[in-house]
C-alpha cells in the first residue's frame, strides 16, 4: 500500500486518499467532509457546485459515494441535471454507479 500504489490506483477502495477538490467539467469542486446525519451518504448541491461527503458513515463507502456524487456534478455542470426532473436524474446517476463503479474497481 505504497504512495507510488496509490498515485498509481487512486479509486481503489482500500487507498482511499481524502481529496480536497476534483476538476470536474474543467471547474474545480471542493469536496467537504461533515456529518451530514444518519441517512445520506453523501451529497452534491449545484448552489455551491461543492460535494459533501458523510463522514458518519463507514469511510470505505467514501470512493463510491465521491463516484455518484461526481456524477451528480457532471451532470450539473453539462446543463443535463437542468433537463431532467429530480428524480429521473437520480435515477440515471444511481444505474450508471451500480453498473460502472464494479467496473472501476476491476479495472483498478
Amino acid at each position: 500500500m505504497g504512495s507510488a500504489r496509490a498515485a498509481l490506483h487512486p479509486v481503489r477502495v482500500d487507498l482511499m486518499i481524502r481529496r480536497k477538490s476534483i476538476t470536474v467539467c474543467g471547474y474545480v469542486v471542493p469536496i467537504r467532509y461533515l456529518n451530514i446525519g444518519t441517512t445520506k451518504y453523501g451529497e452534491y448541491d449545484p448552489n455551491t457546485k461543492s460535494i459533501y461527503l458523510n463522514t458518519n458513515k463507514d469511510a470505505h463507502w467514501n470512493n463510491q459515494v465521491l463516484f455518484h456524487e461526481l456524477l451528480h456534478a457532471i451532470f450539473d455542470l453539462t446543463g443535463i441535471g437542468e433537463m431532467l426532473p429530480p428524480k429521473v436524474e437520480h435515477a440515471i446517476i444511481t444505474a450508471l454507479e451500480n453498473h460502472l463503479w464494479p467496473l472501476i474497481k476491476f479495472l483498478s
